[in-house]
């Protein structure tokens, strides 16, 4: 609700006087001024707007729009999540040949460019696994890049705080992380809705229950209302609207991650 929305923004700001004020503060923000901490500190921010609460959501698109049985979006997810295993030992060499400030830029270009795919293949007439295959891959392959480097910058460039510097990295994924999922989750209920809204006349709210109806699979409340295939053409709409968002925001949050490592390299 909105107030709870500025009763959080009203203690992060008392959060941020005392932090400021306090002559031993739980964060000290002095620490943002290391570029290269921060710039990895918006690397980690970038993977918890696409990648990590995507995961969330996948499952709900194989199932509810491909069809697929539980075993084969298990296997689906594989595609997604595997990479993110095999790929922080490449991200480690890259960072020790072309150095951390390029490389995590670089890793969010890359799961940028797998969200575009996915998008691409959510559009595509008769999607199914095969058109969703190169872009789960390459968007794993990003975060198997990027991981390990913002771990390990994010903690090794303030080496006098490097306790604090890990509070703030981890805090900074739970805390977007939760964000995010809760985001999507918004974005997924609410783009349903506005398509639901060009096949049947109803109010705002019914709109938007019907289409909490329609993701979690309440068929009885559901094909009362909406025919089974505007079900699925909705719901496609609300995915793809949903990776839309994480493209733009890891590609948004690429660009600020190397214009912060830029202005490092430039004070030195």
């Amino acid at each position: 609700s909105i107030l709870a929305l500025l009763l959080s923004f009203l203690c992060l700001g008392i959060f941020l006087f005392v932090a400021k004020s306090a002559a031993n503060p739980a964060i000290d923000l002095s620490i943002f001024r290391n570029m290269n901490f921060t710039g990895a500190i918006v690397g980690s921010i970038g993977m918890n707007m696409s990648f990590w609460p995507l995961m969330i959501y996948l499952p709900i698109y194989f199932q509810r729009i491909l069809g697929y049985d539980s075993l084969m979006t298990g296997i689906c997810m594989l595609a997604y999540s595997l990479p993110t295993l095999l790929f922080p030992p490449l991200g480690e060499r890259l960072s020790l040949r072309f150095r951390p400030a390029n490389v995590i830029p670089f890793g969010l270009l890359v799961i940028g460019a797998g969200f575009g795919l996915l998008w691409w293949a959510g559009n595509v007439a008769g999607a199914g696994w095969l058109t969703m295959l190169p872009g789960l891959v390459v968007s794993g392959m990003g975060i198997g890049i990027t991981n390990t480097p913002v771990t390990n910058t994010s903690t090794a460039s303030e080496i006098s705080k490097v306790g604090m510097a890990s509070g703030i990295h981890m805090s900074s994924r739970m805390i977007t992380l939760a964000i995010n999922i809760a985001l999507m989750g918004l974005i997924l209920v609410e783009s349903i809705a506005y398509q639901i809204s060009s096949f049947v006349s109803l109010s705002s709210d019914n709109r938007s229950a019907l289409a909490q109806d329609i993701i979690s699979g309440n068929e009885v409340a559901v094909l009362n209302t909406v025919e089974p295939g505007l079900i699925k053409q909705a719901l496609a709409f609300g995915f793809n609207t949903v990776v839309l968002y994480g493209a733009i925001s890891v590609l948004v949050m690429a660009l600020i991650s190397f214009l912060f490592f830029r202005r490092a390299a430039g004070s030195r």
